[in-house]
């Protein structure tokens, strides 16, 4: 009968694990933290660093960024006052020109004077044109392919 008593000693739970609970898992355990601590004080550096460690350095760095943010939108701004000016100077120039006469005369005519004025050109031919009756398919779903064809 002792026997029988002696497995259960040895297949009771607290001594199956006894191994894992000691050993194992208690380094898993500090070895994932330690990971844990090192990927985040790496990553944090630059905060550390300008927040708490020297917060006038972290000053003098906002200001910096603030005045090249600040340099490039001076520096877009000059270079579109630049080319509207250069375009308020062409457009001044061709002001009084008979091409920029005949321009705004057509943007007053009807589509129907245009077309007419228009009709010769390559454009309007190929919009306006009819298809030849060879380039007319004779049903809309004519793809020379069957069914029979698709193996359906």
């Amino acid at each position: 009968m002792t026997t029988d008593y002696d497995d259960i000693e040895k297949l009771a739970p607290h001594k199956l694990v006894a191994n894992f609970t000691k050993n194992r898992v208690l380094l898993c355990t500090v070895i994932a933290l330690a990971v844990h601590a090192l990927v985040i004080s790496v990553t944090s550096i630059d905060y550390l660093y300008y927040n708490v460690i020297n917060q006038e350095a972290g000053r003098l760095r906002e200001e910096r960024i603030k005045n090249e943010e600040q340099a490039k939108k001076d520096a877009e701004r000059k270079k579109l006052q630049q080319k509207a000016e250069a375009s308020r100077v062409v457009r001044t120039q061709n002001s009084g020109t008979a091409d920029n006469l005949n321009k705004n005369s057509e943007t007053d005519m009807s589509n129907e004077t245009l077309m007419d004025k228009y009709k010769d050109t390559p454009v309007v031919k190929s919009v306006t044109d009819a298809a030849k009756p060879e380039e007319i398919p004779d049903a809309p779903d004519n793809l020379n392919i069957s069914i029979k064809d698709t193996g359906i």
